[in-house]
């Protein structure tokens, strides 16, 4: 019989590539959600690619949100030309690495087994 880890664990990369494959789908076909924060951070980062510093869309400086991410959406820009694919490829992998993580948690958390698997597939 296999160990109830093991088996716990692969269901939470189950639900966790379900999940990505789900958000890369949606995400592909219909567009990312944009906010206010999120077309500043996008647009740092694309002013940054071309090496001109941290600015908002509207030309003000960058001072509002942490430079994390706008980073990463720099050092990204390596890898190919279409910025916008990479960010949706890498913010599904974001995606997975959260719901590995929160399986991870919740097997500290929780003694309980279904209640392990039920905390994980919920998001």
């Amino acid at each position: 019989m296999p160990d109830i880890r093991i088996t716990h664990r692969i269901l939470y990369i189950v639900f966790a590539s379900a999940g990505a494959v789900l958000i890369l789908i949606n995400t592909l076909n219909y567009g990312m959600g944009l906010t206010d924060d999120s077309v500043n951070y996008i647009f740092s980062g694309y002013h940054l690619n071309t090496l001109n510093g941290f600015y908002n869309y509207d030309g003000s400086a960058f001072i509002n949100w942490p430079p994390l991410y706008p980073l990463i959406i720099f050092l990204l820009s390596v890898f190919g030309s279409d910025l916008n694919l990479i960010m949706i490829i890498f913010n599904s992998a974001l995606y997975f690495i959260t719901i590995i993580l929160i399986g991870k948690l919740s097997e500290h958390i929780f003694s309980n087994a279904s209640v392990k698997i039920i905390f994980t597939s919920a998001l």
